[in-house]
């Protein structure tokens, strides 16, 4: 009985200390002069396995950021999946790669 206990008490322990975590990507424009930063860009993260997404409209500078907990997700820019599934740890920041806007 004891070690069920001890077990609980873990499982509680290591569910506590999930934090949330802030991701952070760029989304950027491709011009045959280059490529600039897509402010104004829509973006949704999106959880797998459920059918709600969080949306965000990038800055001039074409950054979006999302507060989440740790988990697996998948990122839409524009209506076009652009990063696939990816797990976030429990960590305090995740950075994502620039992704195409366009």
């Amino acid at each position: 009985m004891t070690r069920r206990i001890l077990i609980a008490l873990l499982l509680l322990f290591v569910a506590a200390d999930a934090h949330a975590v802030l991701i952070r990507g760029q989304v950027y424009v491709q011009f045959p002069q280059g490529m600039a930063p897509m402010g104004g860009a829509t973006v949704q993260l999106c959880v797998v396995g459920y059918p709600q997404c969080m949306g965000y409209m990038t800055g001039y500078d074409g950054l979006y950021y999302f507060n989440v907990n740790p988990g697996t997700y998948y990122v839409v820019v524009n209506g076009t999946p652009r990063i696939p599934p990816f797990f976030v740890p429990n960590q305090p920041y995740y950075d994502l790669v620039p992704v195409q806007g366009n």
